[in-house]
């Protein structure tokens, strides 16, 4: 196999330039970045072709590079041949990483991918292959559909004087473009738009850097094209379409509001508006996201983030991955923009018995406990969260009341100081809600099972129903029930007759309380699972707690946590994540372990 590489001068990248119209002859040619001529950028997925249309993925594709067989996967061996004569046509040269970077040279490859953000941006336009179609006929209707959405909004708009709220307004299940009827036109394509926005394109990490780039991307699925235009007005109406229940499930979760295809589209108009986020904000966003070497899931969103200098991080495909994770639980630990010690709460420990998959999965190598581990695709949302976390500049909780944090990482050991309640132990753990579609069911079967075990005692349904909410409601001012980004209040008490009331027959207002507590009681509890203490506390523990688990404060933090006791070490701690203990999250757990004379020597999980 022919290697057609030679050392990159600093600043210089390859660019690859088709000989004809297959697409897969090719030529490379070196340049600065900041003097190469017009070029097109490829976004598109590594591996096997997602529609393998009875081919073996068990066969070697090559292309013709630098007068020698060069070998490609699959997928990208299709792109090439149906995006070649695009590009040719353009006069344009075309840059791919597969080919572009030399993948066996390391060093080259860290450096390379520090620049793919200027890359991306300084490209004439980007093309974004998909795959082949799984039907082309259900392809060509679904792009047909797709313009026949622009259309509609851009003839709004002009009758409308630019009030897209209005526009969207008049888009009903009456629309023409609502798929009432199954295997009619409409619903075949829109079977085309749900295999496209599934096609595994939309669910790659390195995707939030390519396709969301400020200016024209296009859309290639086989020889169908959308541009970004077409996709935001499909996902308009399909978000719209969502809020009737006639629309197919299918086509909710392929273009609905918690599809990638919809991430993707609102991350791409917040680059374009010039909003920037935090590095861990934007690890969130693509922690579900998949990729080979798991050290992308910090180095594909870390050039779009706001708050990390150079050199603080660095990209560097050398380095053992756990020493990566480290680097960024150390980083945004010691961040002025995350409150208290927030870093912790996006710490995720697998439980054993749970019956998801991505809730019991375990990785190797293991992380240290304290540290996230950004392999796990589960997002299980924080207790504390500093974005828009309260009304006010005040934390939401406060278990450690006068104190700041006092911490120091030492080698891969964190040190903390803090107190432990050695008196409350776990008496009665209920089951995990780990149920696939995030049923009600589970948190009102801890309900009743705990409610039962504490007999007669009125206060202990009230302390249960605040916690199943963590003593937290939605704050709501003006439009603030359309904001996805709620402000918390404390005060919250779940009410099981309005979570049990018929939706039709709410008024707006009730309505508007009632989503507010369910999406409240998802925060705290999904993921999770509720305990009893030996004080008859009532508490919401990460889905690994066992018996013998203790809760702890560190100073400066804004929430509880819940540690294990190394037995072989000293004041050494395995960490297992955050925790809610009612009537606890403020001064009183301090109280309480005043009364046991506790230690404040640092605790250290390790």
């Amino acid at each position: 196999m022919t290697q057609p590489y030679r050392q990159l001068h600093k600043g210089f990248f390859r660019l690859l330039s088709f000989l004809d119209d297959s697409g897969l002859s090719c030529s490379l040619r070196e340049y600065k970045l900041n003097e190469a001529p017009p070029f097109l950028a490829l976004s598109y997925t590594w591996g096997q072709a997602s529609y393998q249309k009875g081919r073996s993925s068990s066969l070697t594709y090559s292309i013709r590079l630098a007068d020698g067989a060069f070998e490609v996967q699959q997928n990208l061996h299709d792109a090439l041949r149906h995006l070649g004569h695009h590009v040719r046509k353009r006069q344009s040269l075309f840059w791919v990483d597969a080919i572009c970077i030399n993948q066996e040279d390391v060093d080259e490859r860290s450096s390379q991918v520090t620049k793919m953000k200027d890359i991306y941006e300084r490209a004439d336009r980007i093309f974004a292959w998909l795959g082949l179609p799984f039907d082309a006929e259900e392809t060509r209707l679904a792009v047909t559909l797709m313009h026949d959405f622009h259309r509609y909004l851009f003839e709004g708009l002009k009758k409308h004087n630019d009030d897209i709220d209005v526009v969207l307004s008049t888009v009903t299940k009456c629309h023409d473009g609502f798929p009432a009827v199954s295997a009619s036109r409409v619903w075949t394509a829109w079977d085309g738009i749900a295999e496209m926005f599934n096609q595994s394109y939309w669910h790659r990490v390195w995707v939030y850097q390519e396709a969301t780039t400020p200016g024209r991307i296009h859309f290639f699925c086989g020889v169908n094209e959308f541009n970004d235009t077409l996709l935001s007005a499909t996902i308009c109406f399909a978000q719209i379409f969502s809020n009737f229940p006639e629309f197919n499930a299918r086509f909710v979760q392929s273009a609905g509001f918690a599809s990638s295809a919809s991430s993707l589209s609102s991350a791409r108009l917040d680059r374009e508006k010039g909003k920037s986020r935090r590095l861990i904000d934007l690890m969130l966003q693509v922690k579900k996201a998949k990729c080979t070497d798991p050290r992308d899931k910090v180095y594909a969103p870390l050039g779009h983030a706001i708050d990390v200098a150079p050199g603080q991080i660095t990209i560097d495909y050398r380095r053992r991955l756990v020493d990566v994770y480290i680097d960024v639980a150390r980083f945004a630990l010691f961040q002025s923009n995350m409150r208290g010690l927030e870093m912790l709460g996006l710490v995720f420990t697998p439980a054993i018995d749970a019956s998801d998959r991505d809730l019991s999965m375990t990785y190797e190598p293991r992380m240290p406990s304290w540290v996230p581990d950004w392999r796990h695709r589960v997002a299980i949302p924080r207790l504390v969260n500093s974005t828009k976390a309260t009304e006010d500049t005040m934390p939401l909780y406060n278990p450690c009341p006068g104190t700041a944090i006092a911490t120091r990482i030492v080698g891969e050991e964190l040190e903390l100081r803090g107190f432990v309640a050695s008196q409350s132990c776990i008496e009665m753990l209920t089951n995990i809600w780990d149920d696939a579609e995030a049923s009600l069911r589970t948190p009102r079967a801890w309900y009743d099972t705990l409610k039962a075990r504490s007999g007669s005692a009125a206060h202990i349904g009230t302390a249960i129903r605040r916690s199943l909410v963590g003593d937290k409601s939605v704050a709501v001012h003006g439009e603030q029930e359309n904001d996805f980004s709620p402000t918390w209040k404390r005060g919250g008490l779940l009410d099981w007759d309005l979570v049990n009331s018929e939706r039709d027959q709410l008024d707006r207002s009730s309505l508007t309380v009632l989503e507010g507590m369910v999406n409240c009681m998802i925060n705290v509890c999904y993921g999770r699972r509720m305990a009893q203490l030996s004080d008859c506390r009532i508490a919401v523990l990460p889905a690994a707690a066992k018996s013998g688990d203790q809760v702890a404060a560190f100073h400066g933090g804004n929430c509880l946590y819940l540690v294990r006791r190394l037995s072989n070490r000293q004041a050494a701690y395995t960490f297992i994540g955050e925790c809610y203990v009612d009537g606890l999250m403020d001064g009183a757990f301090l109280d309480l372990c005043k009364q046991s004379k506790p230690s404040s020597a640092p605790l250290r999980p390790v």
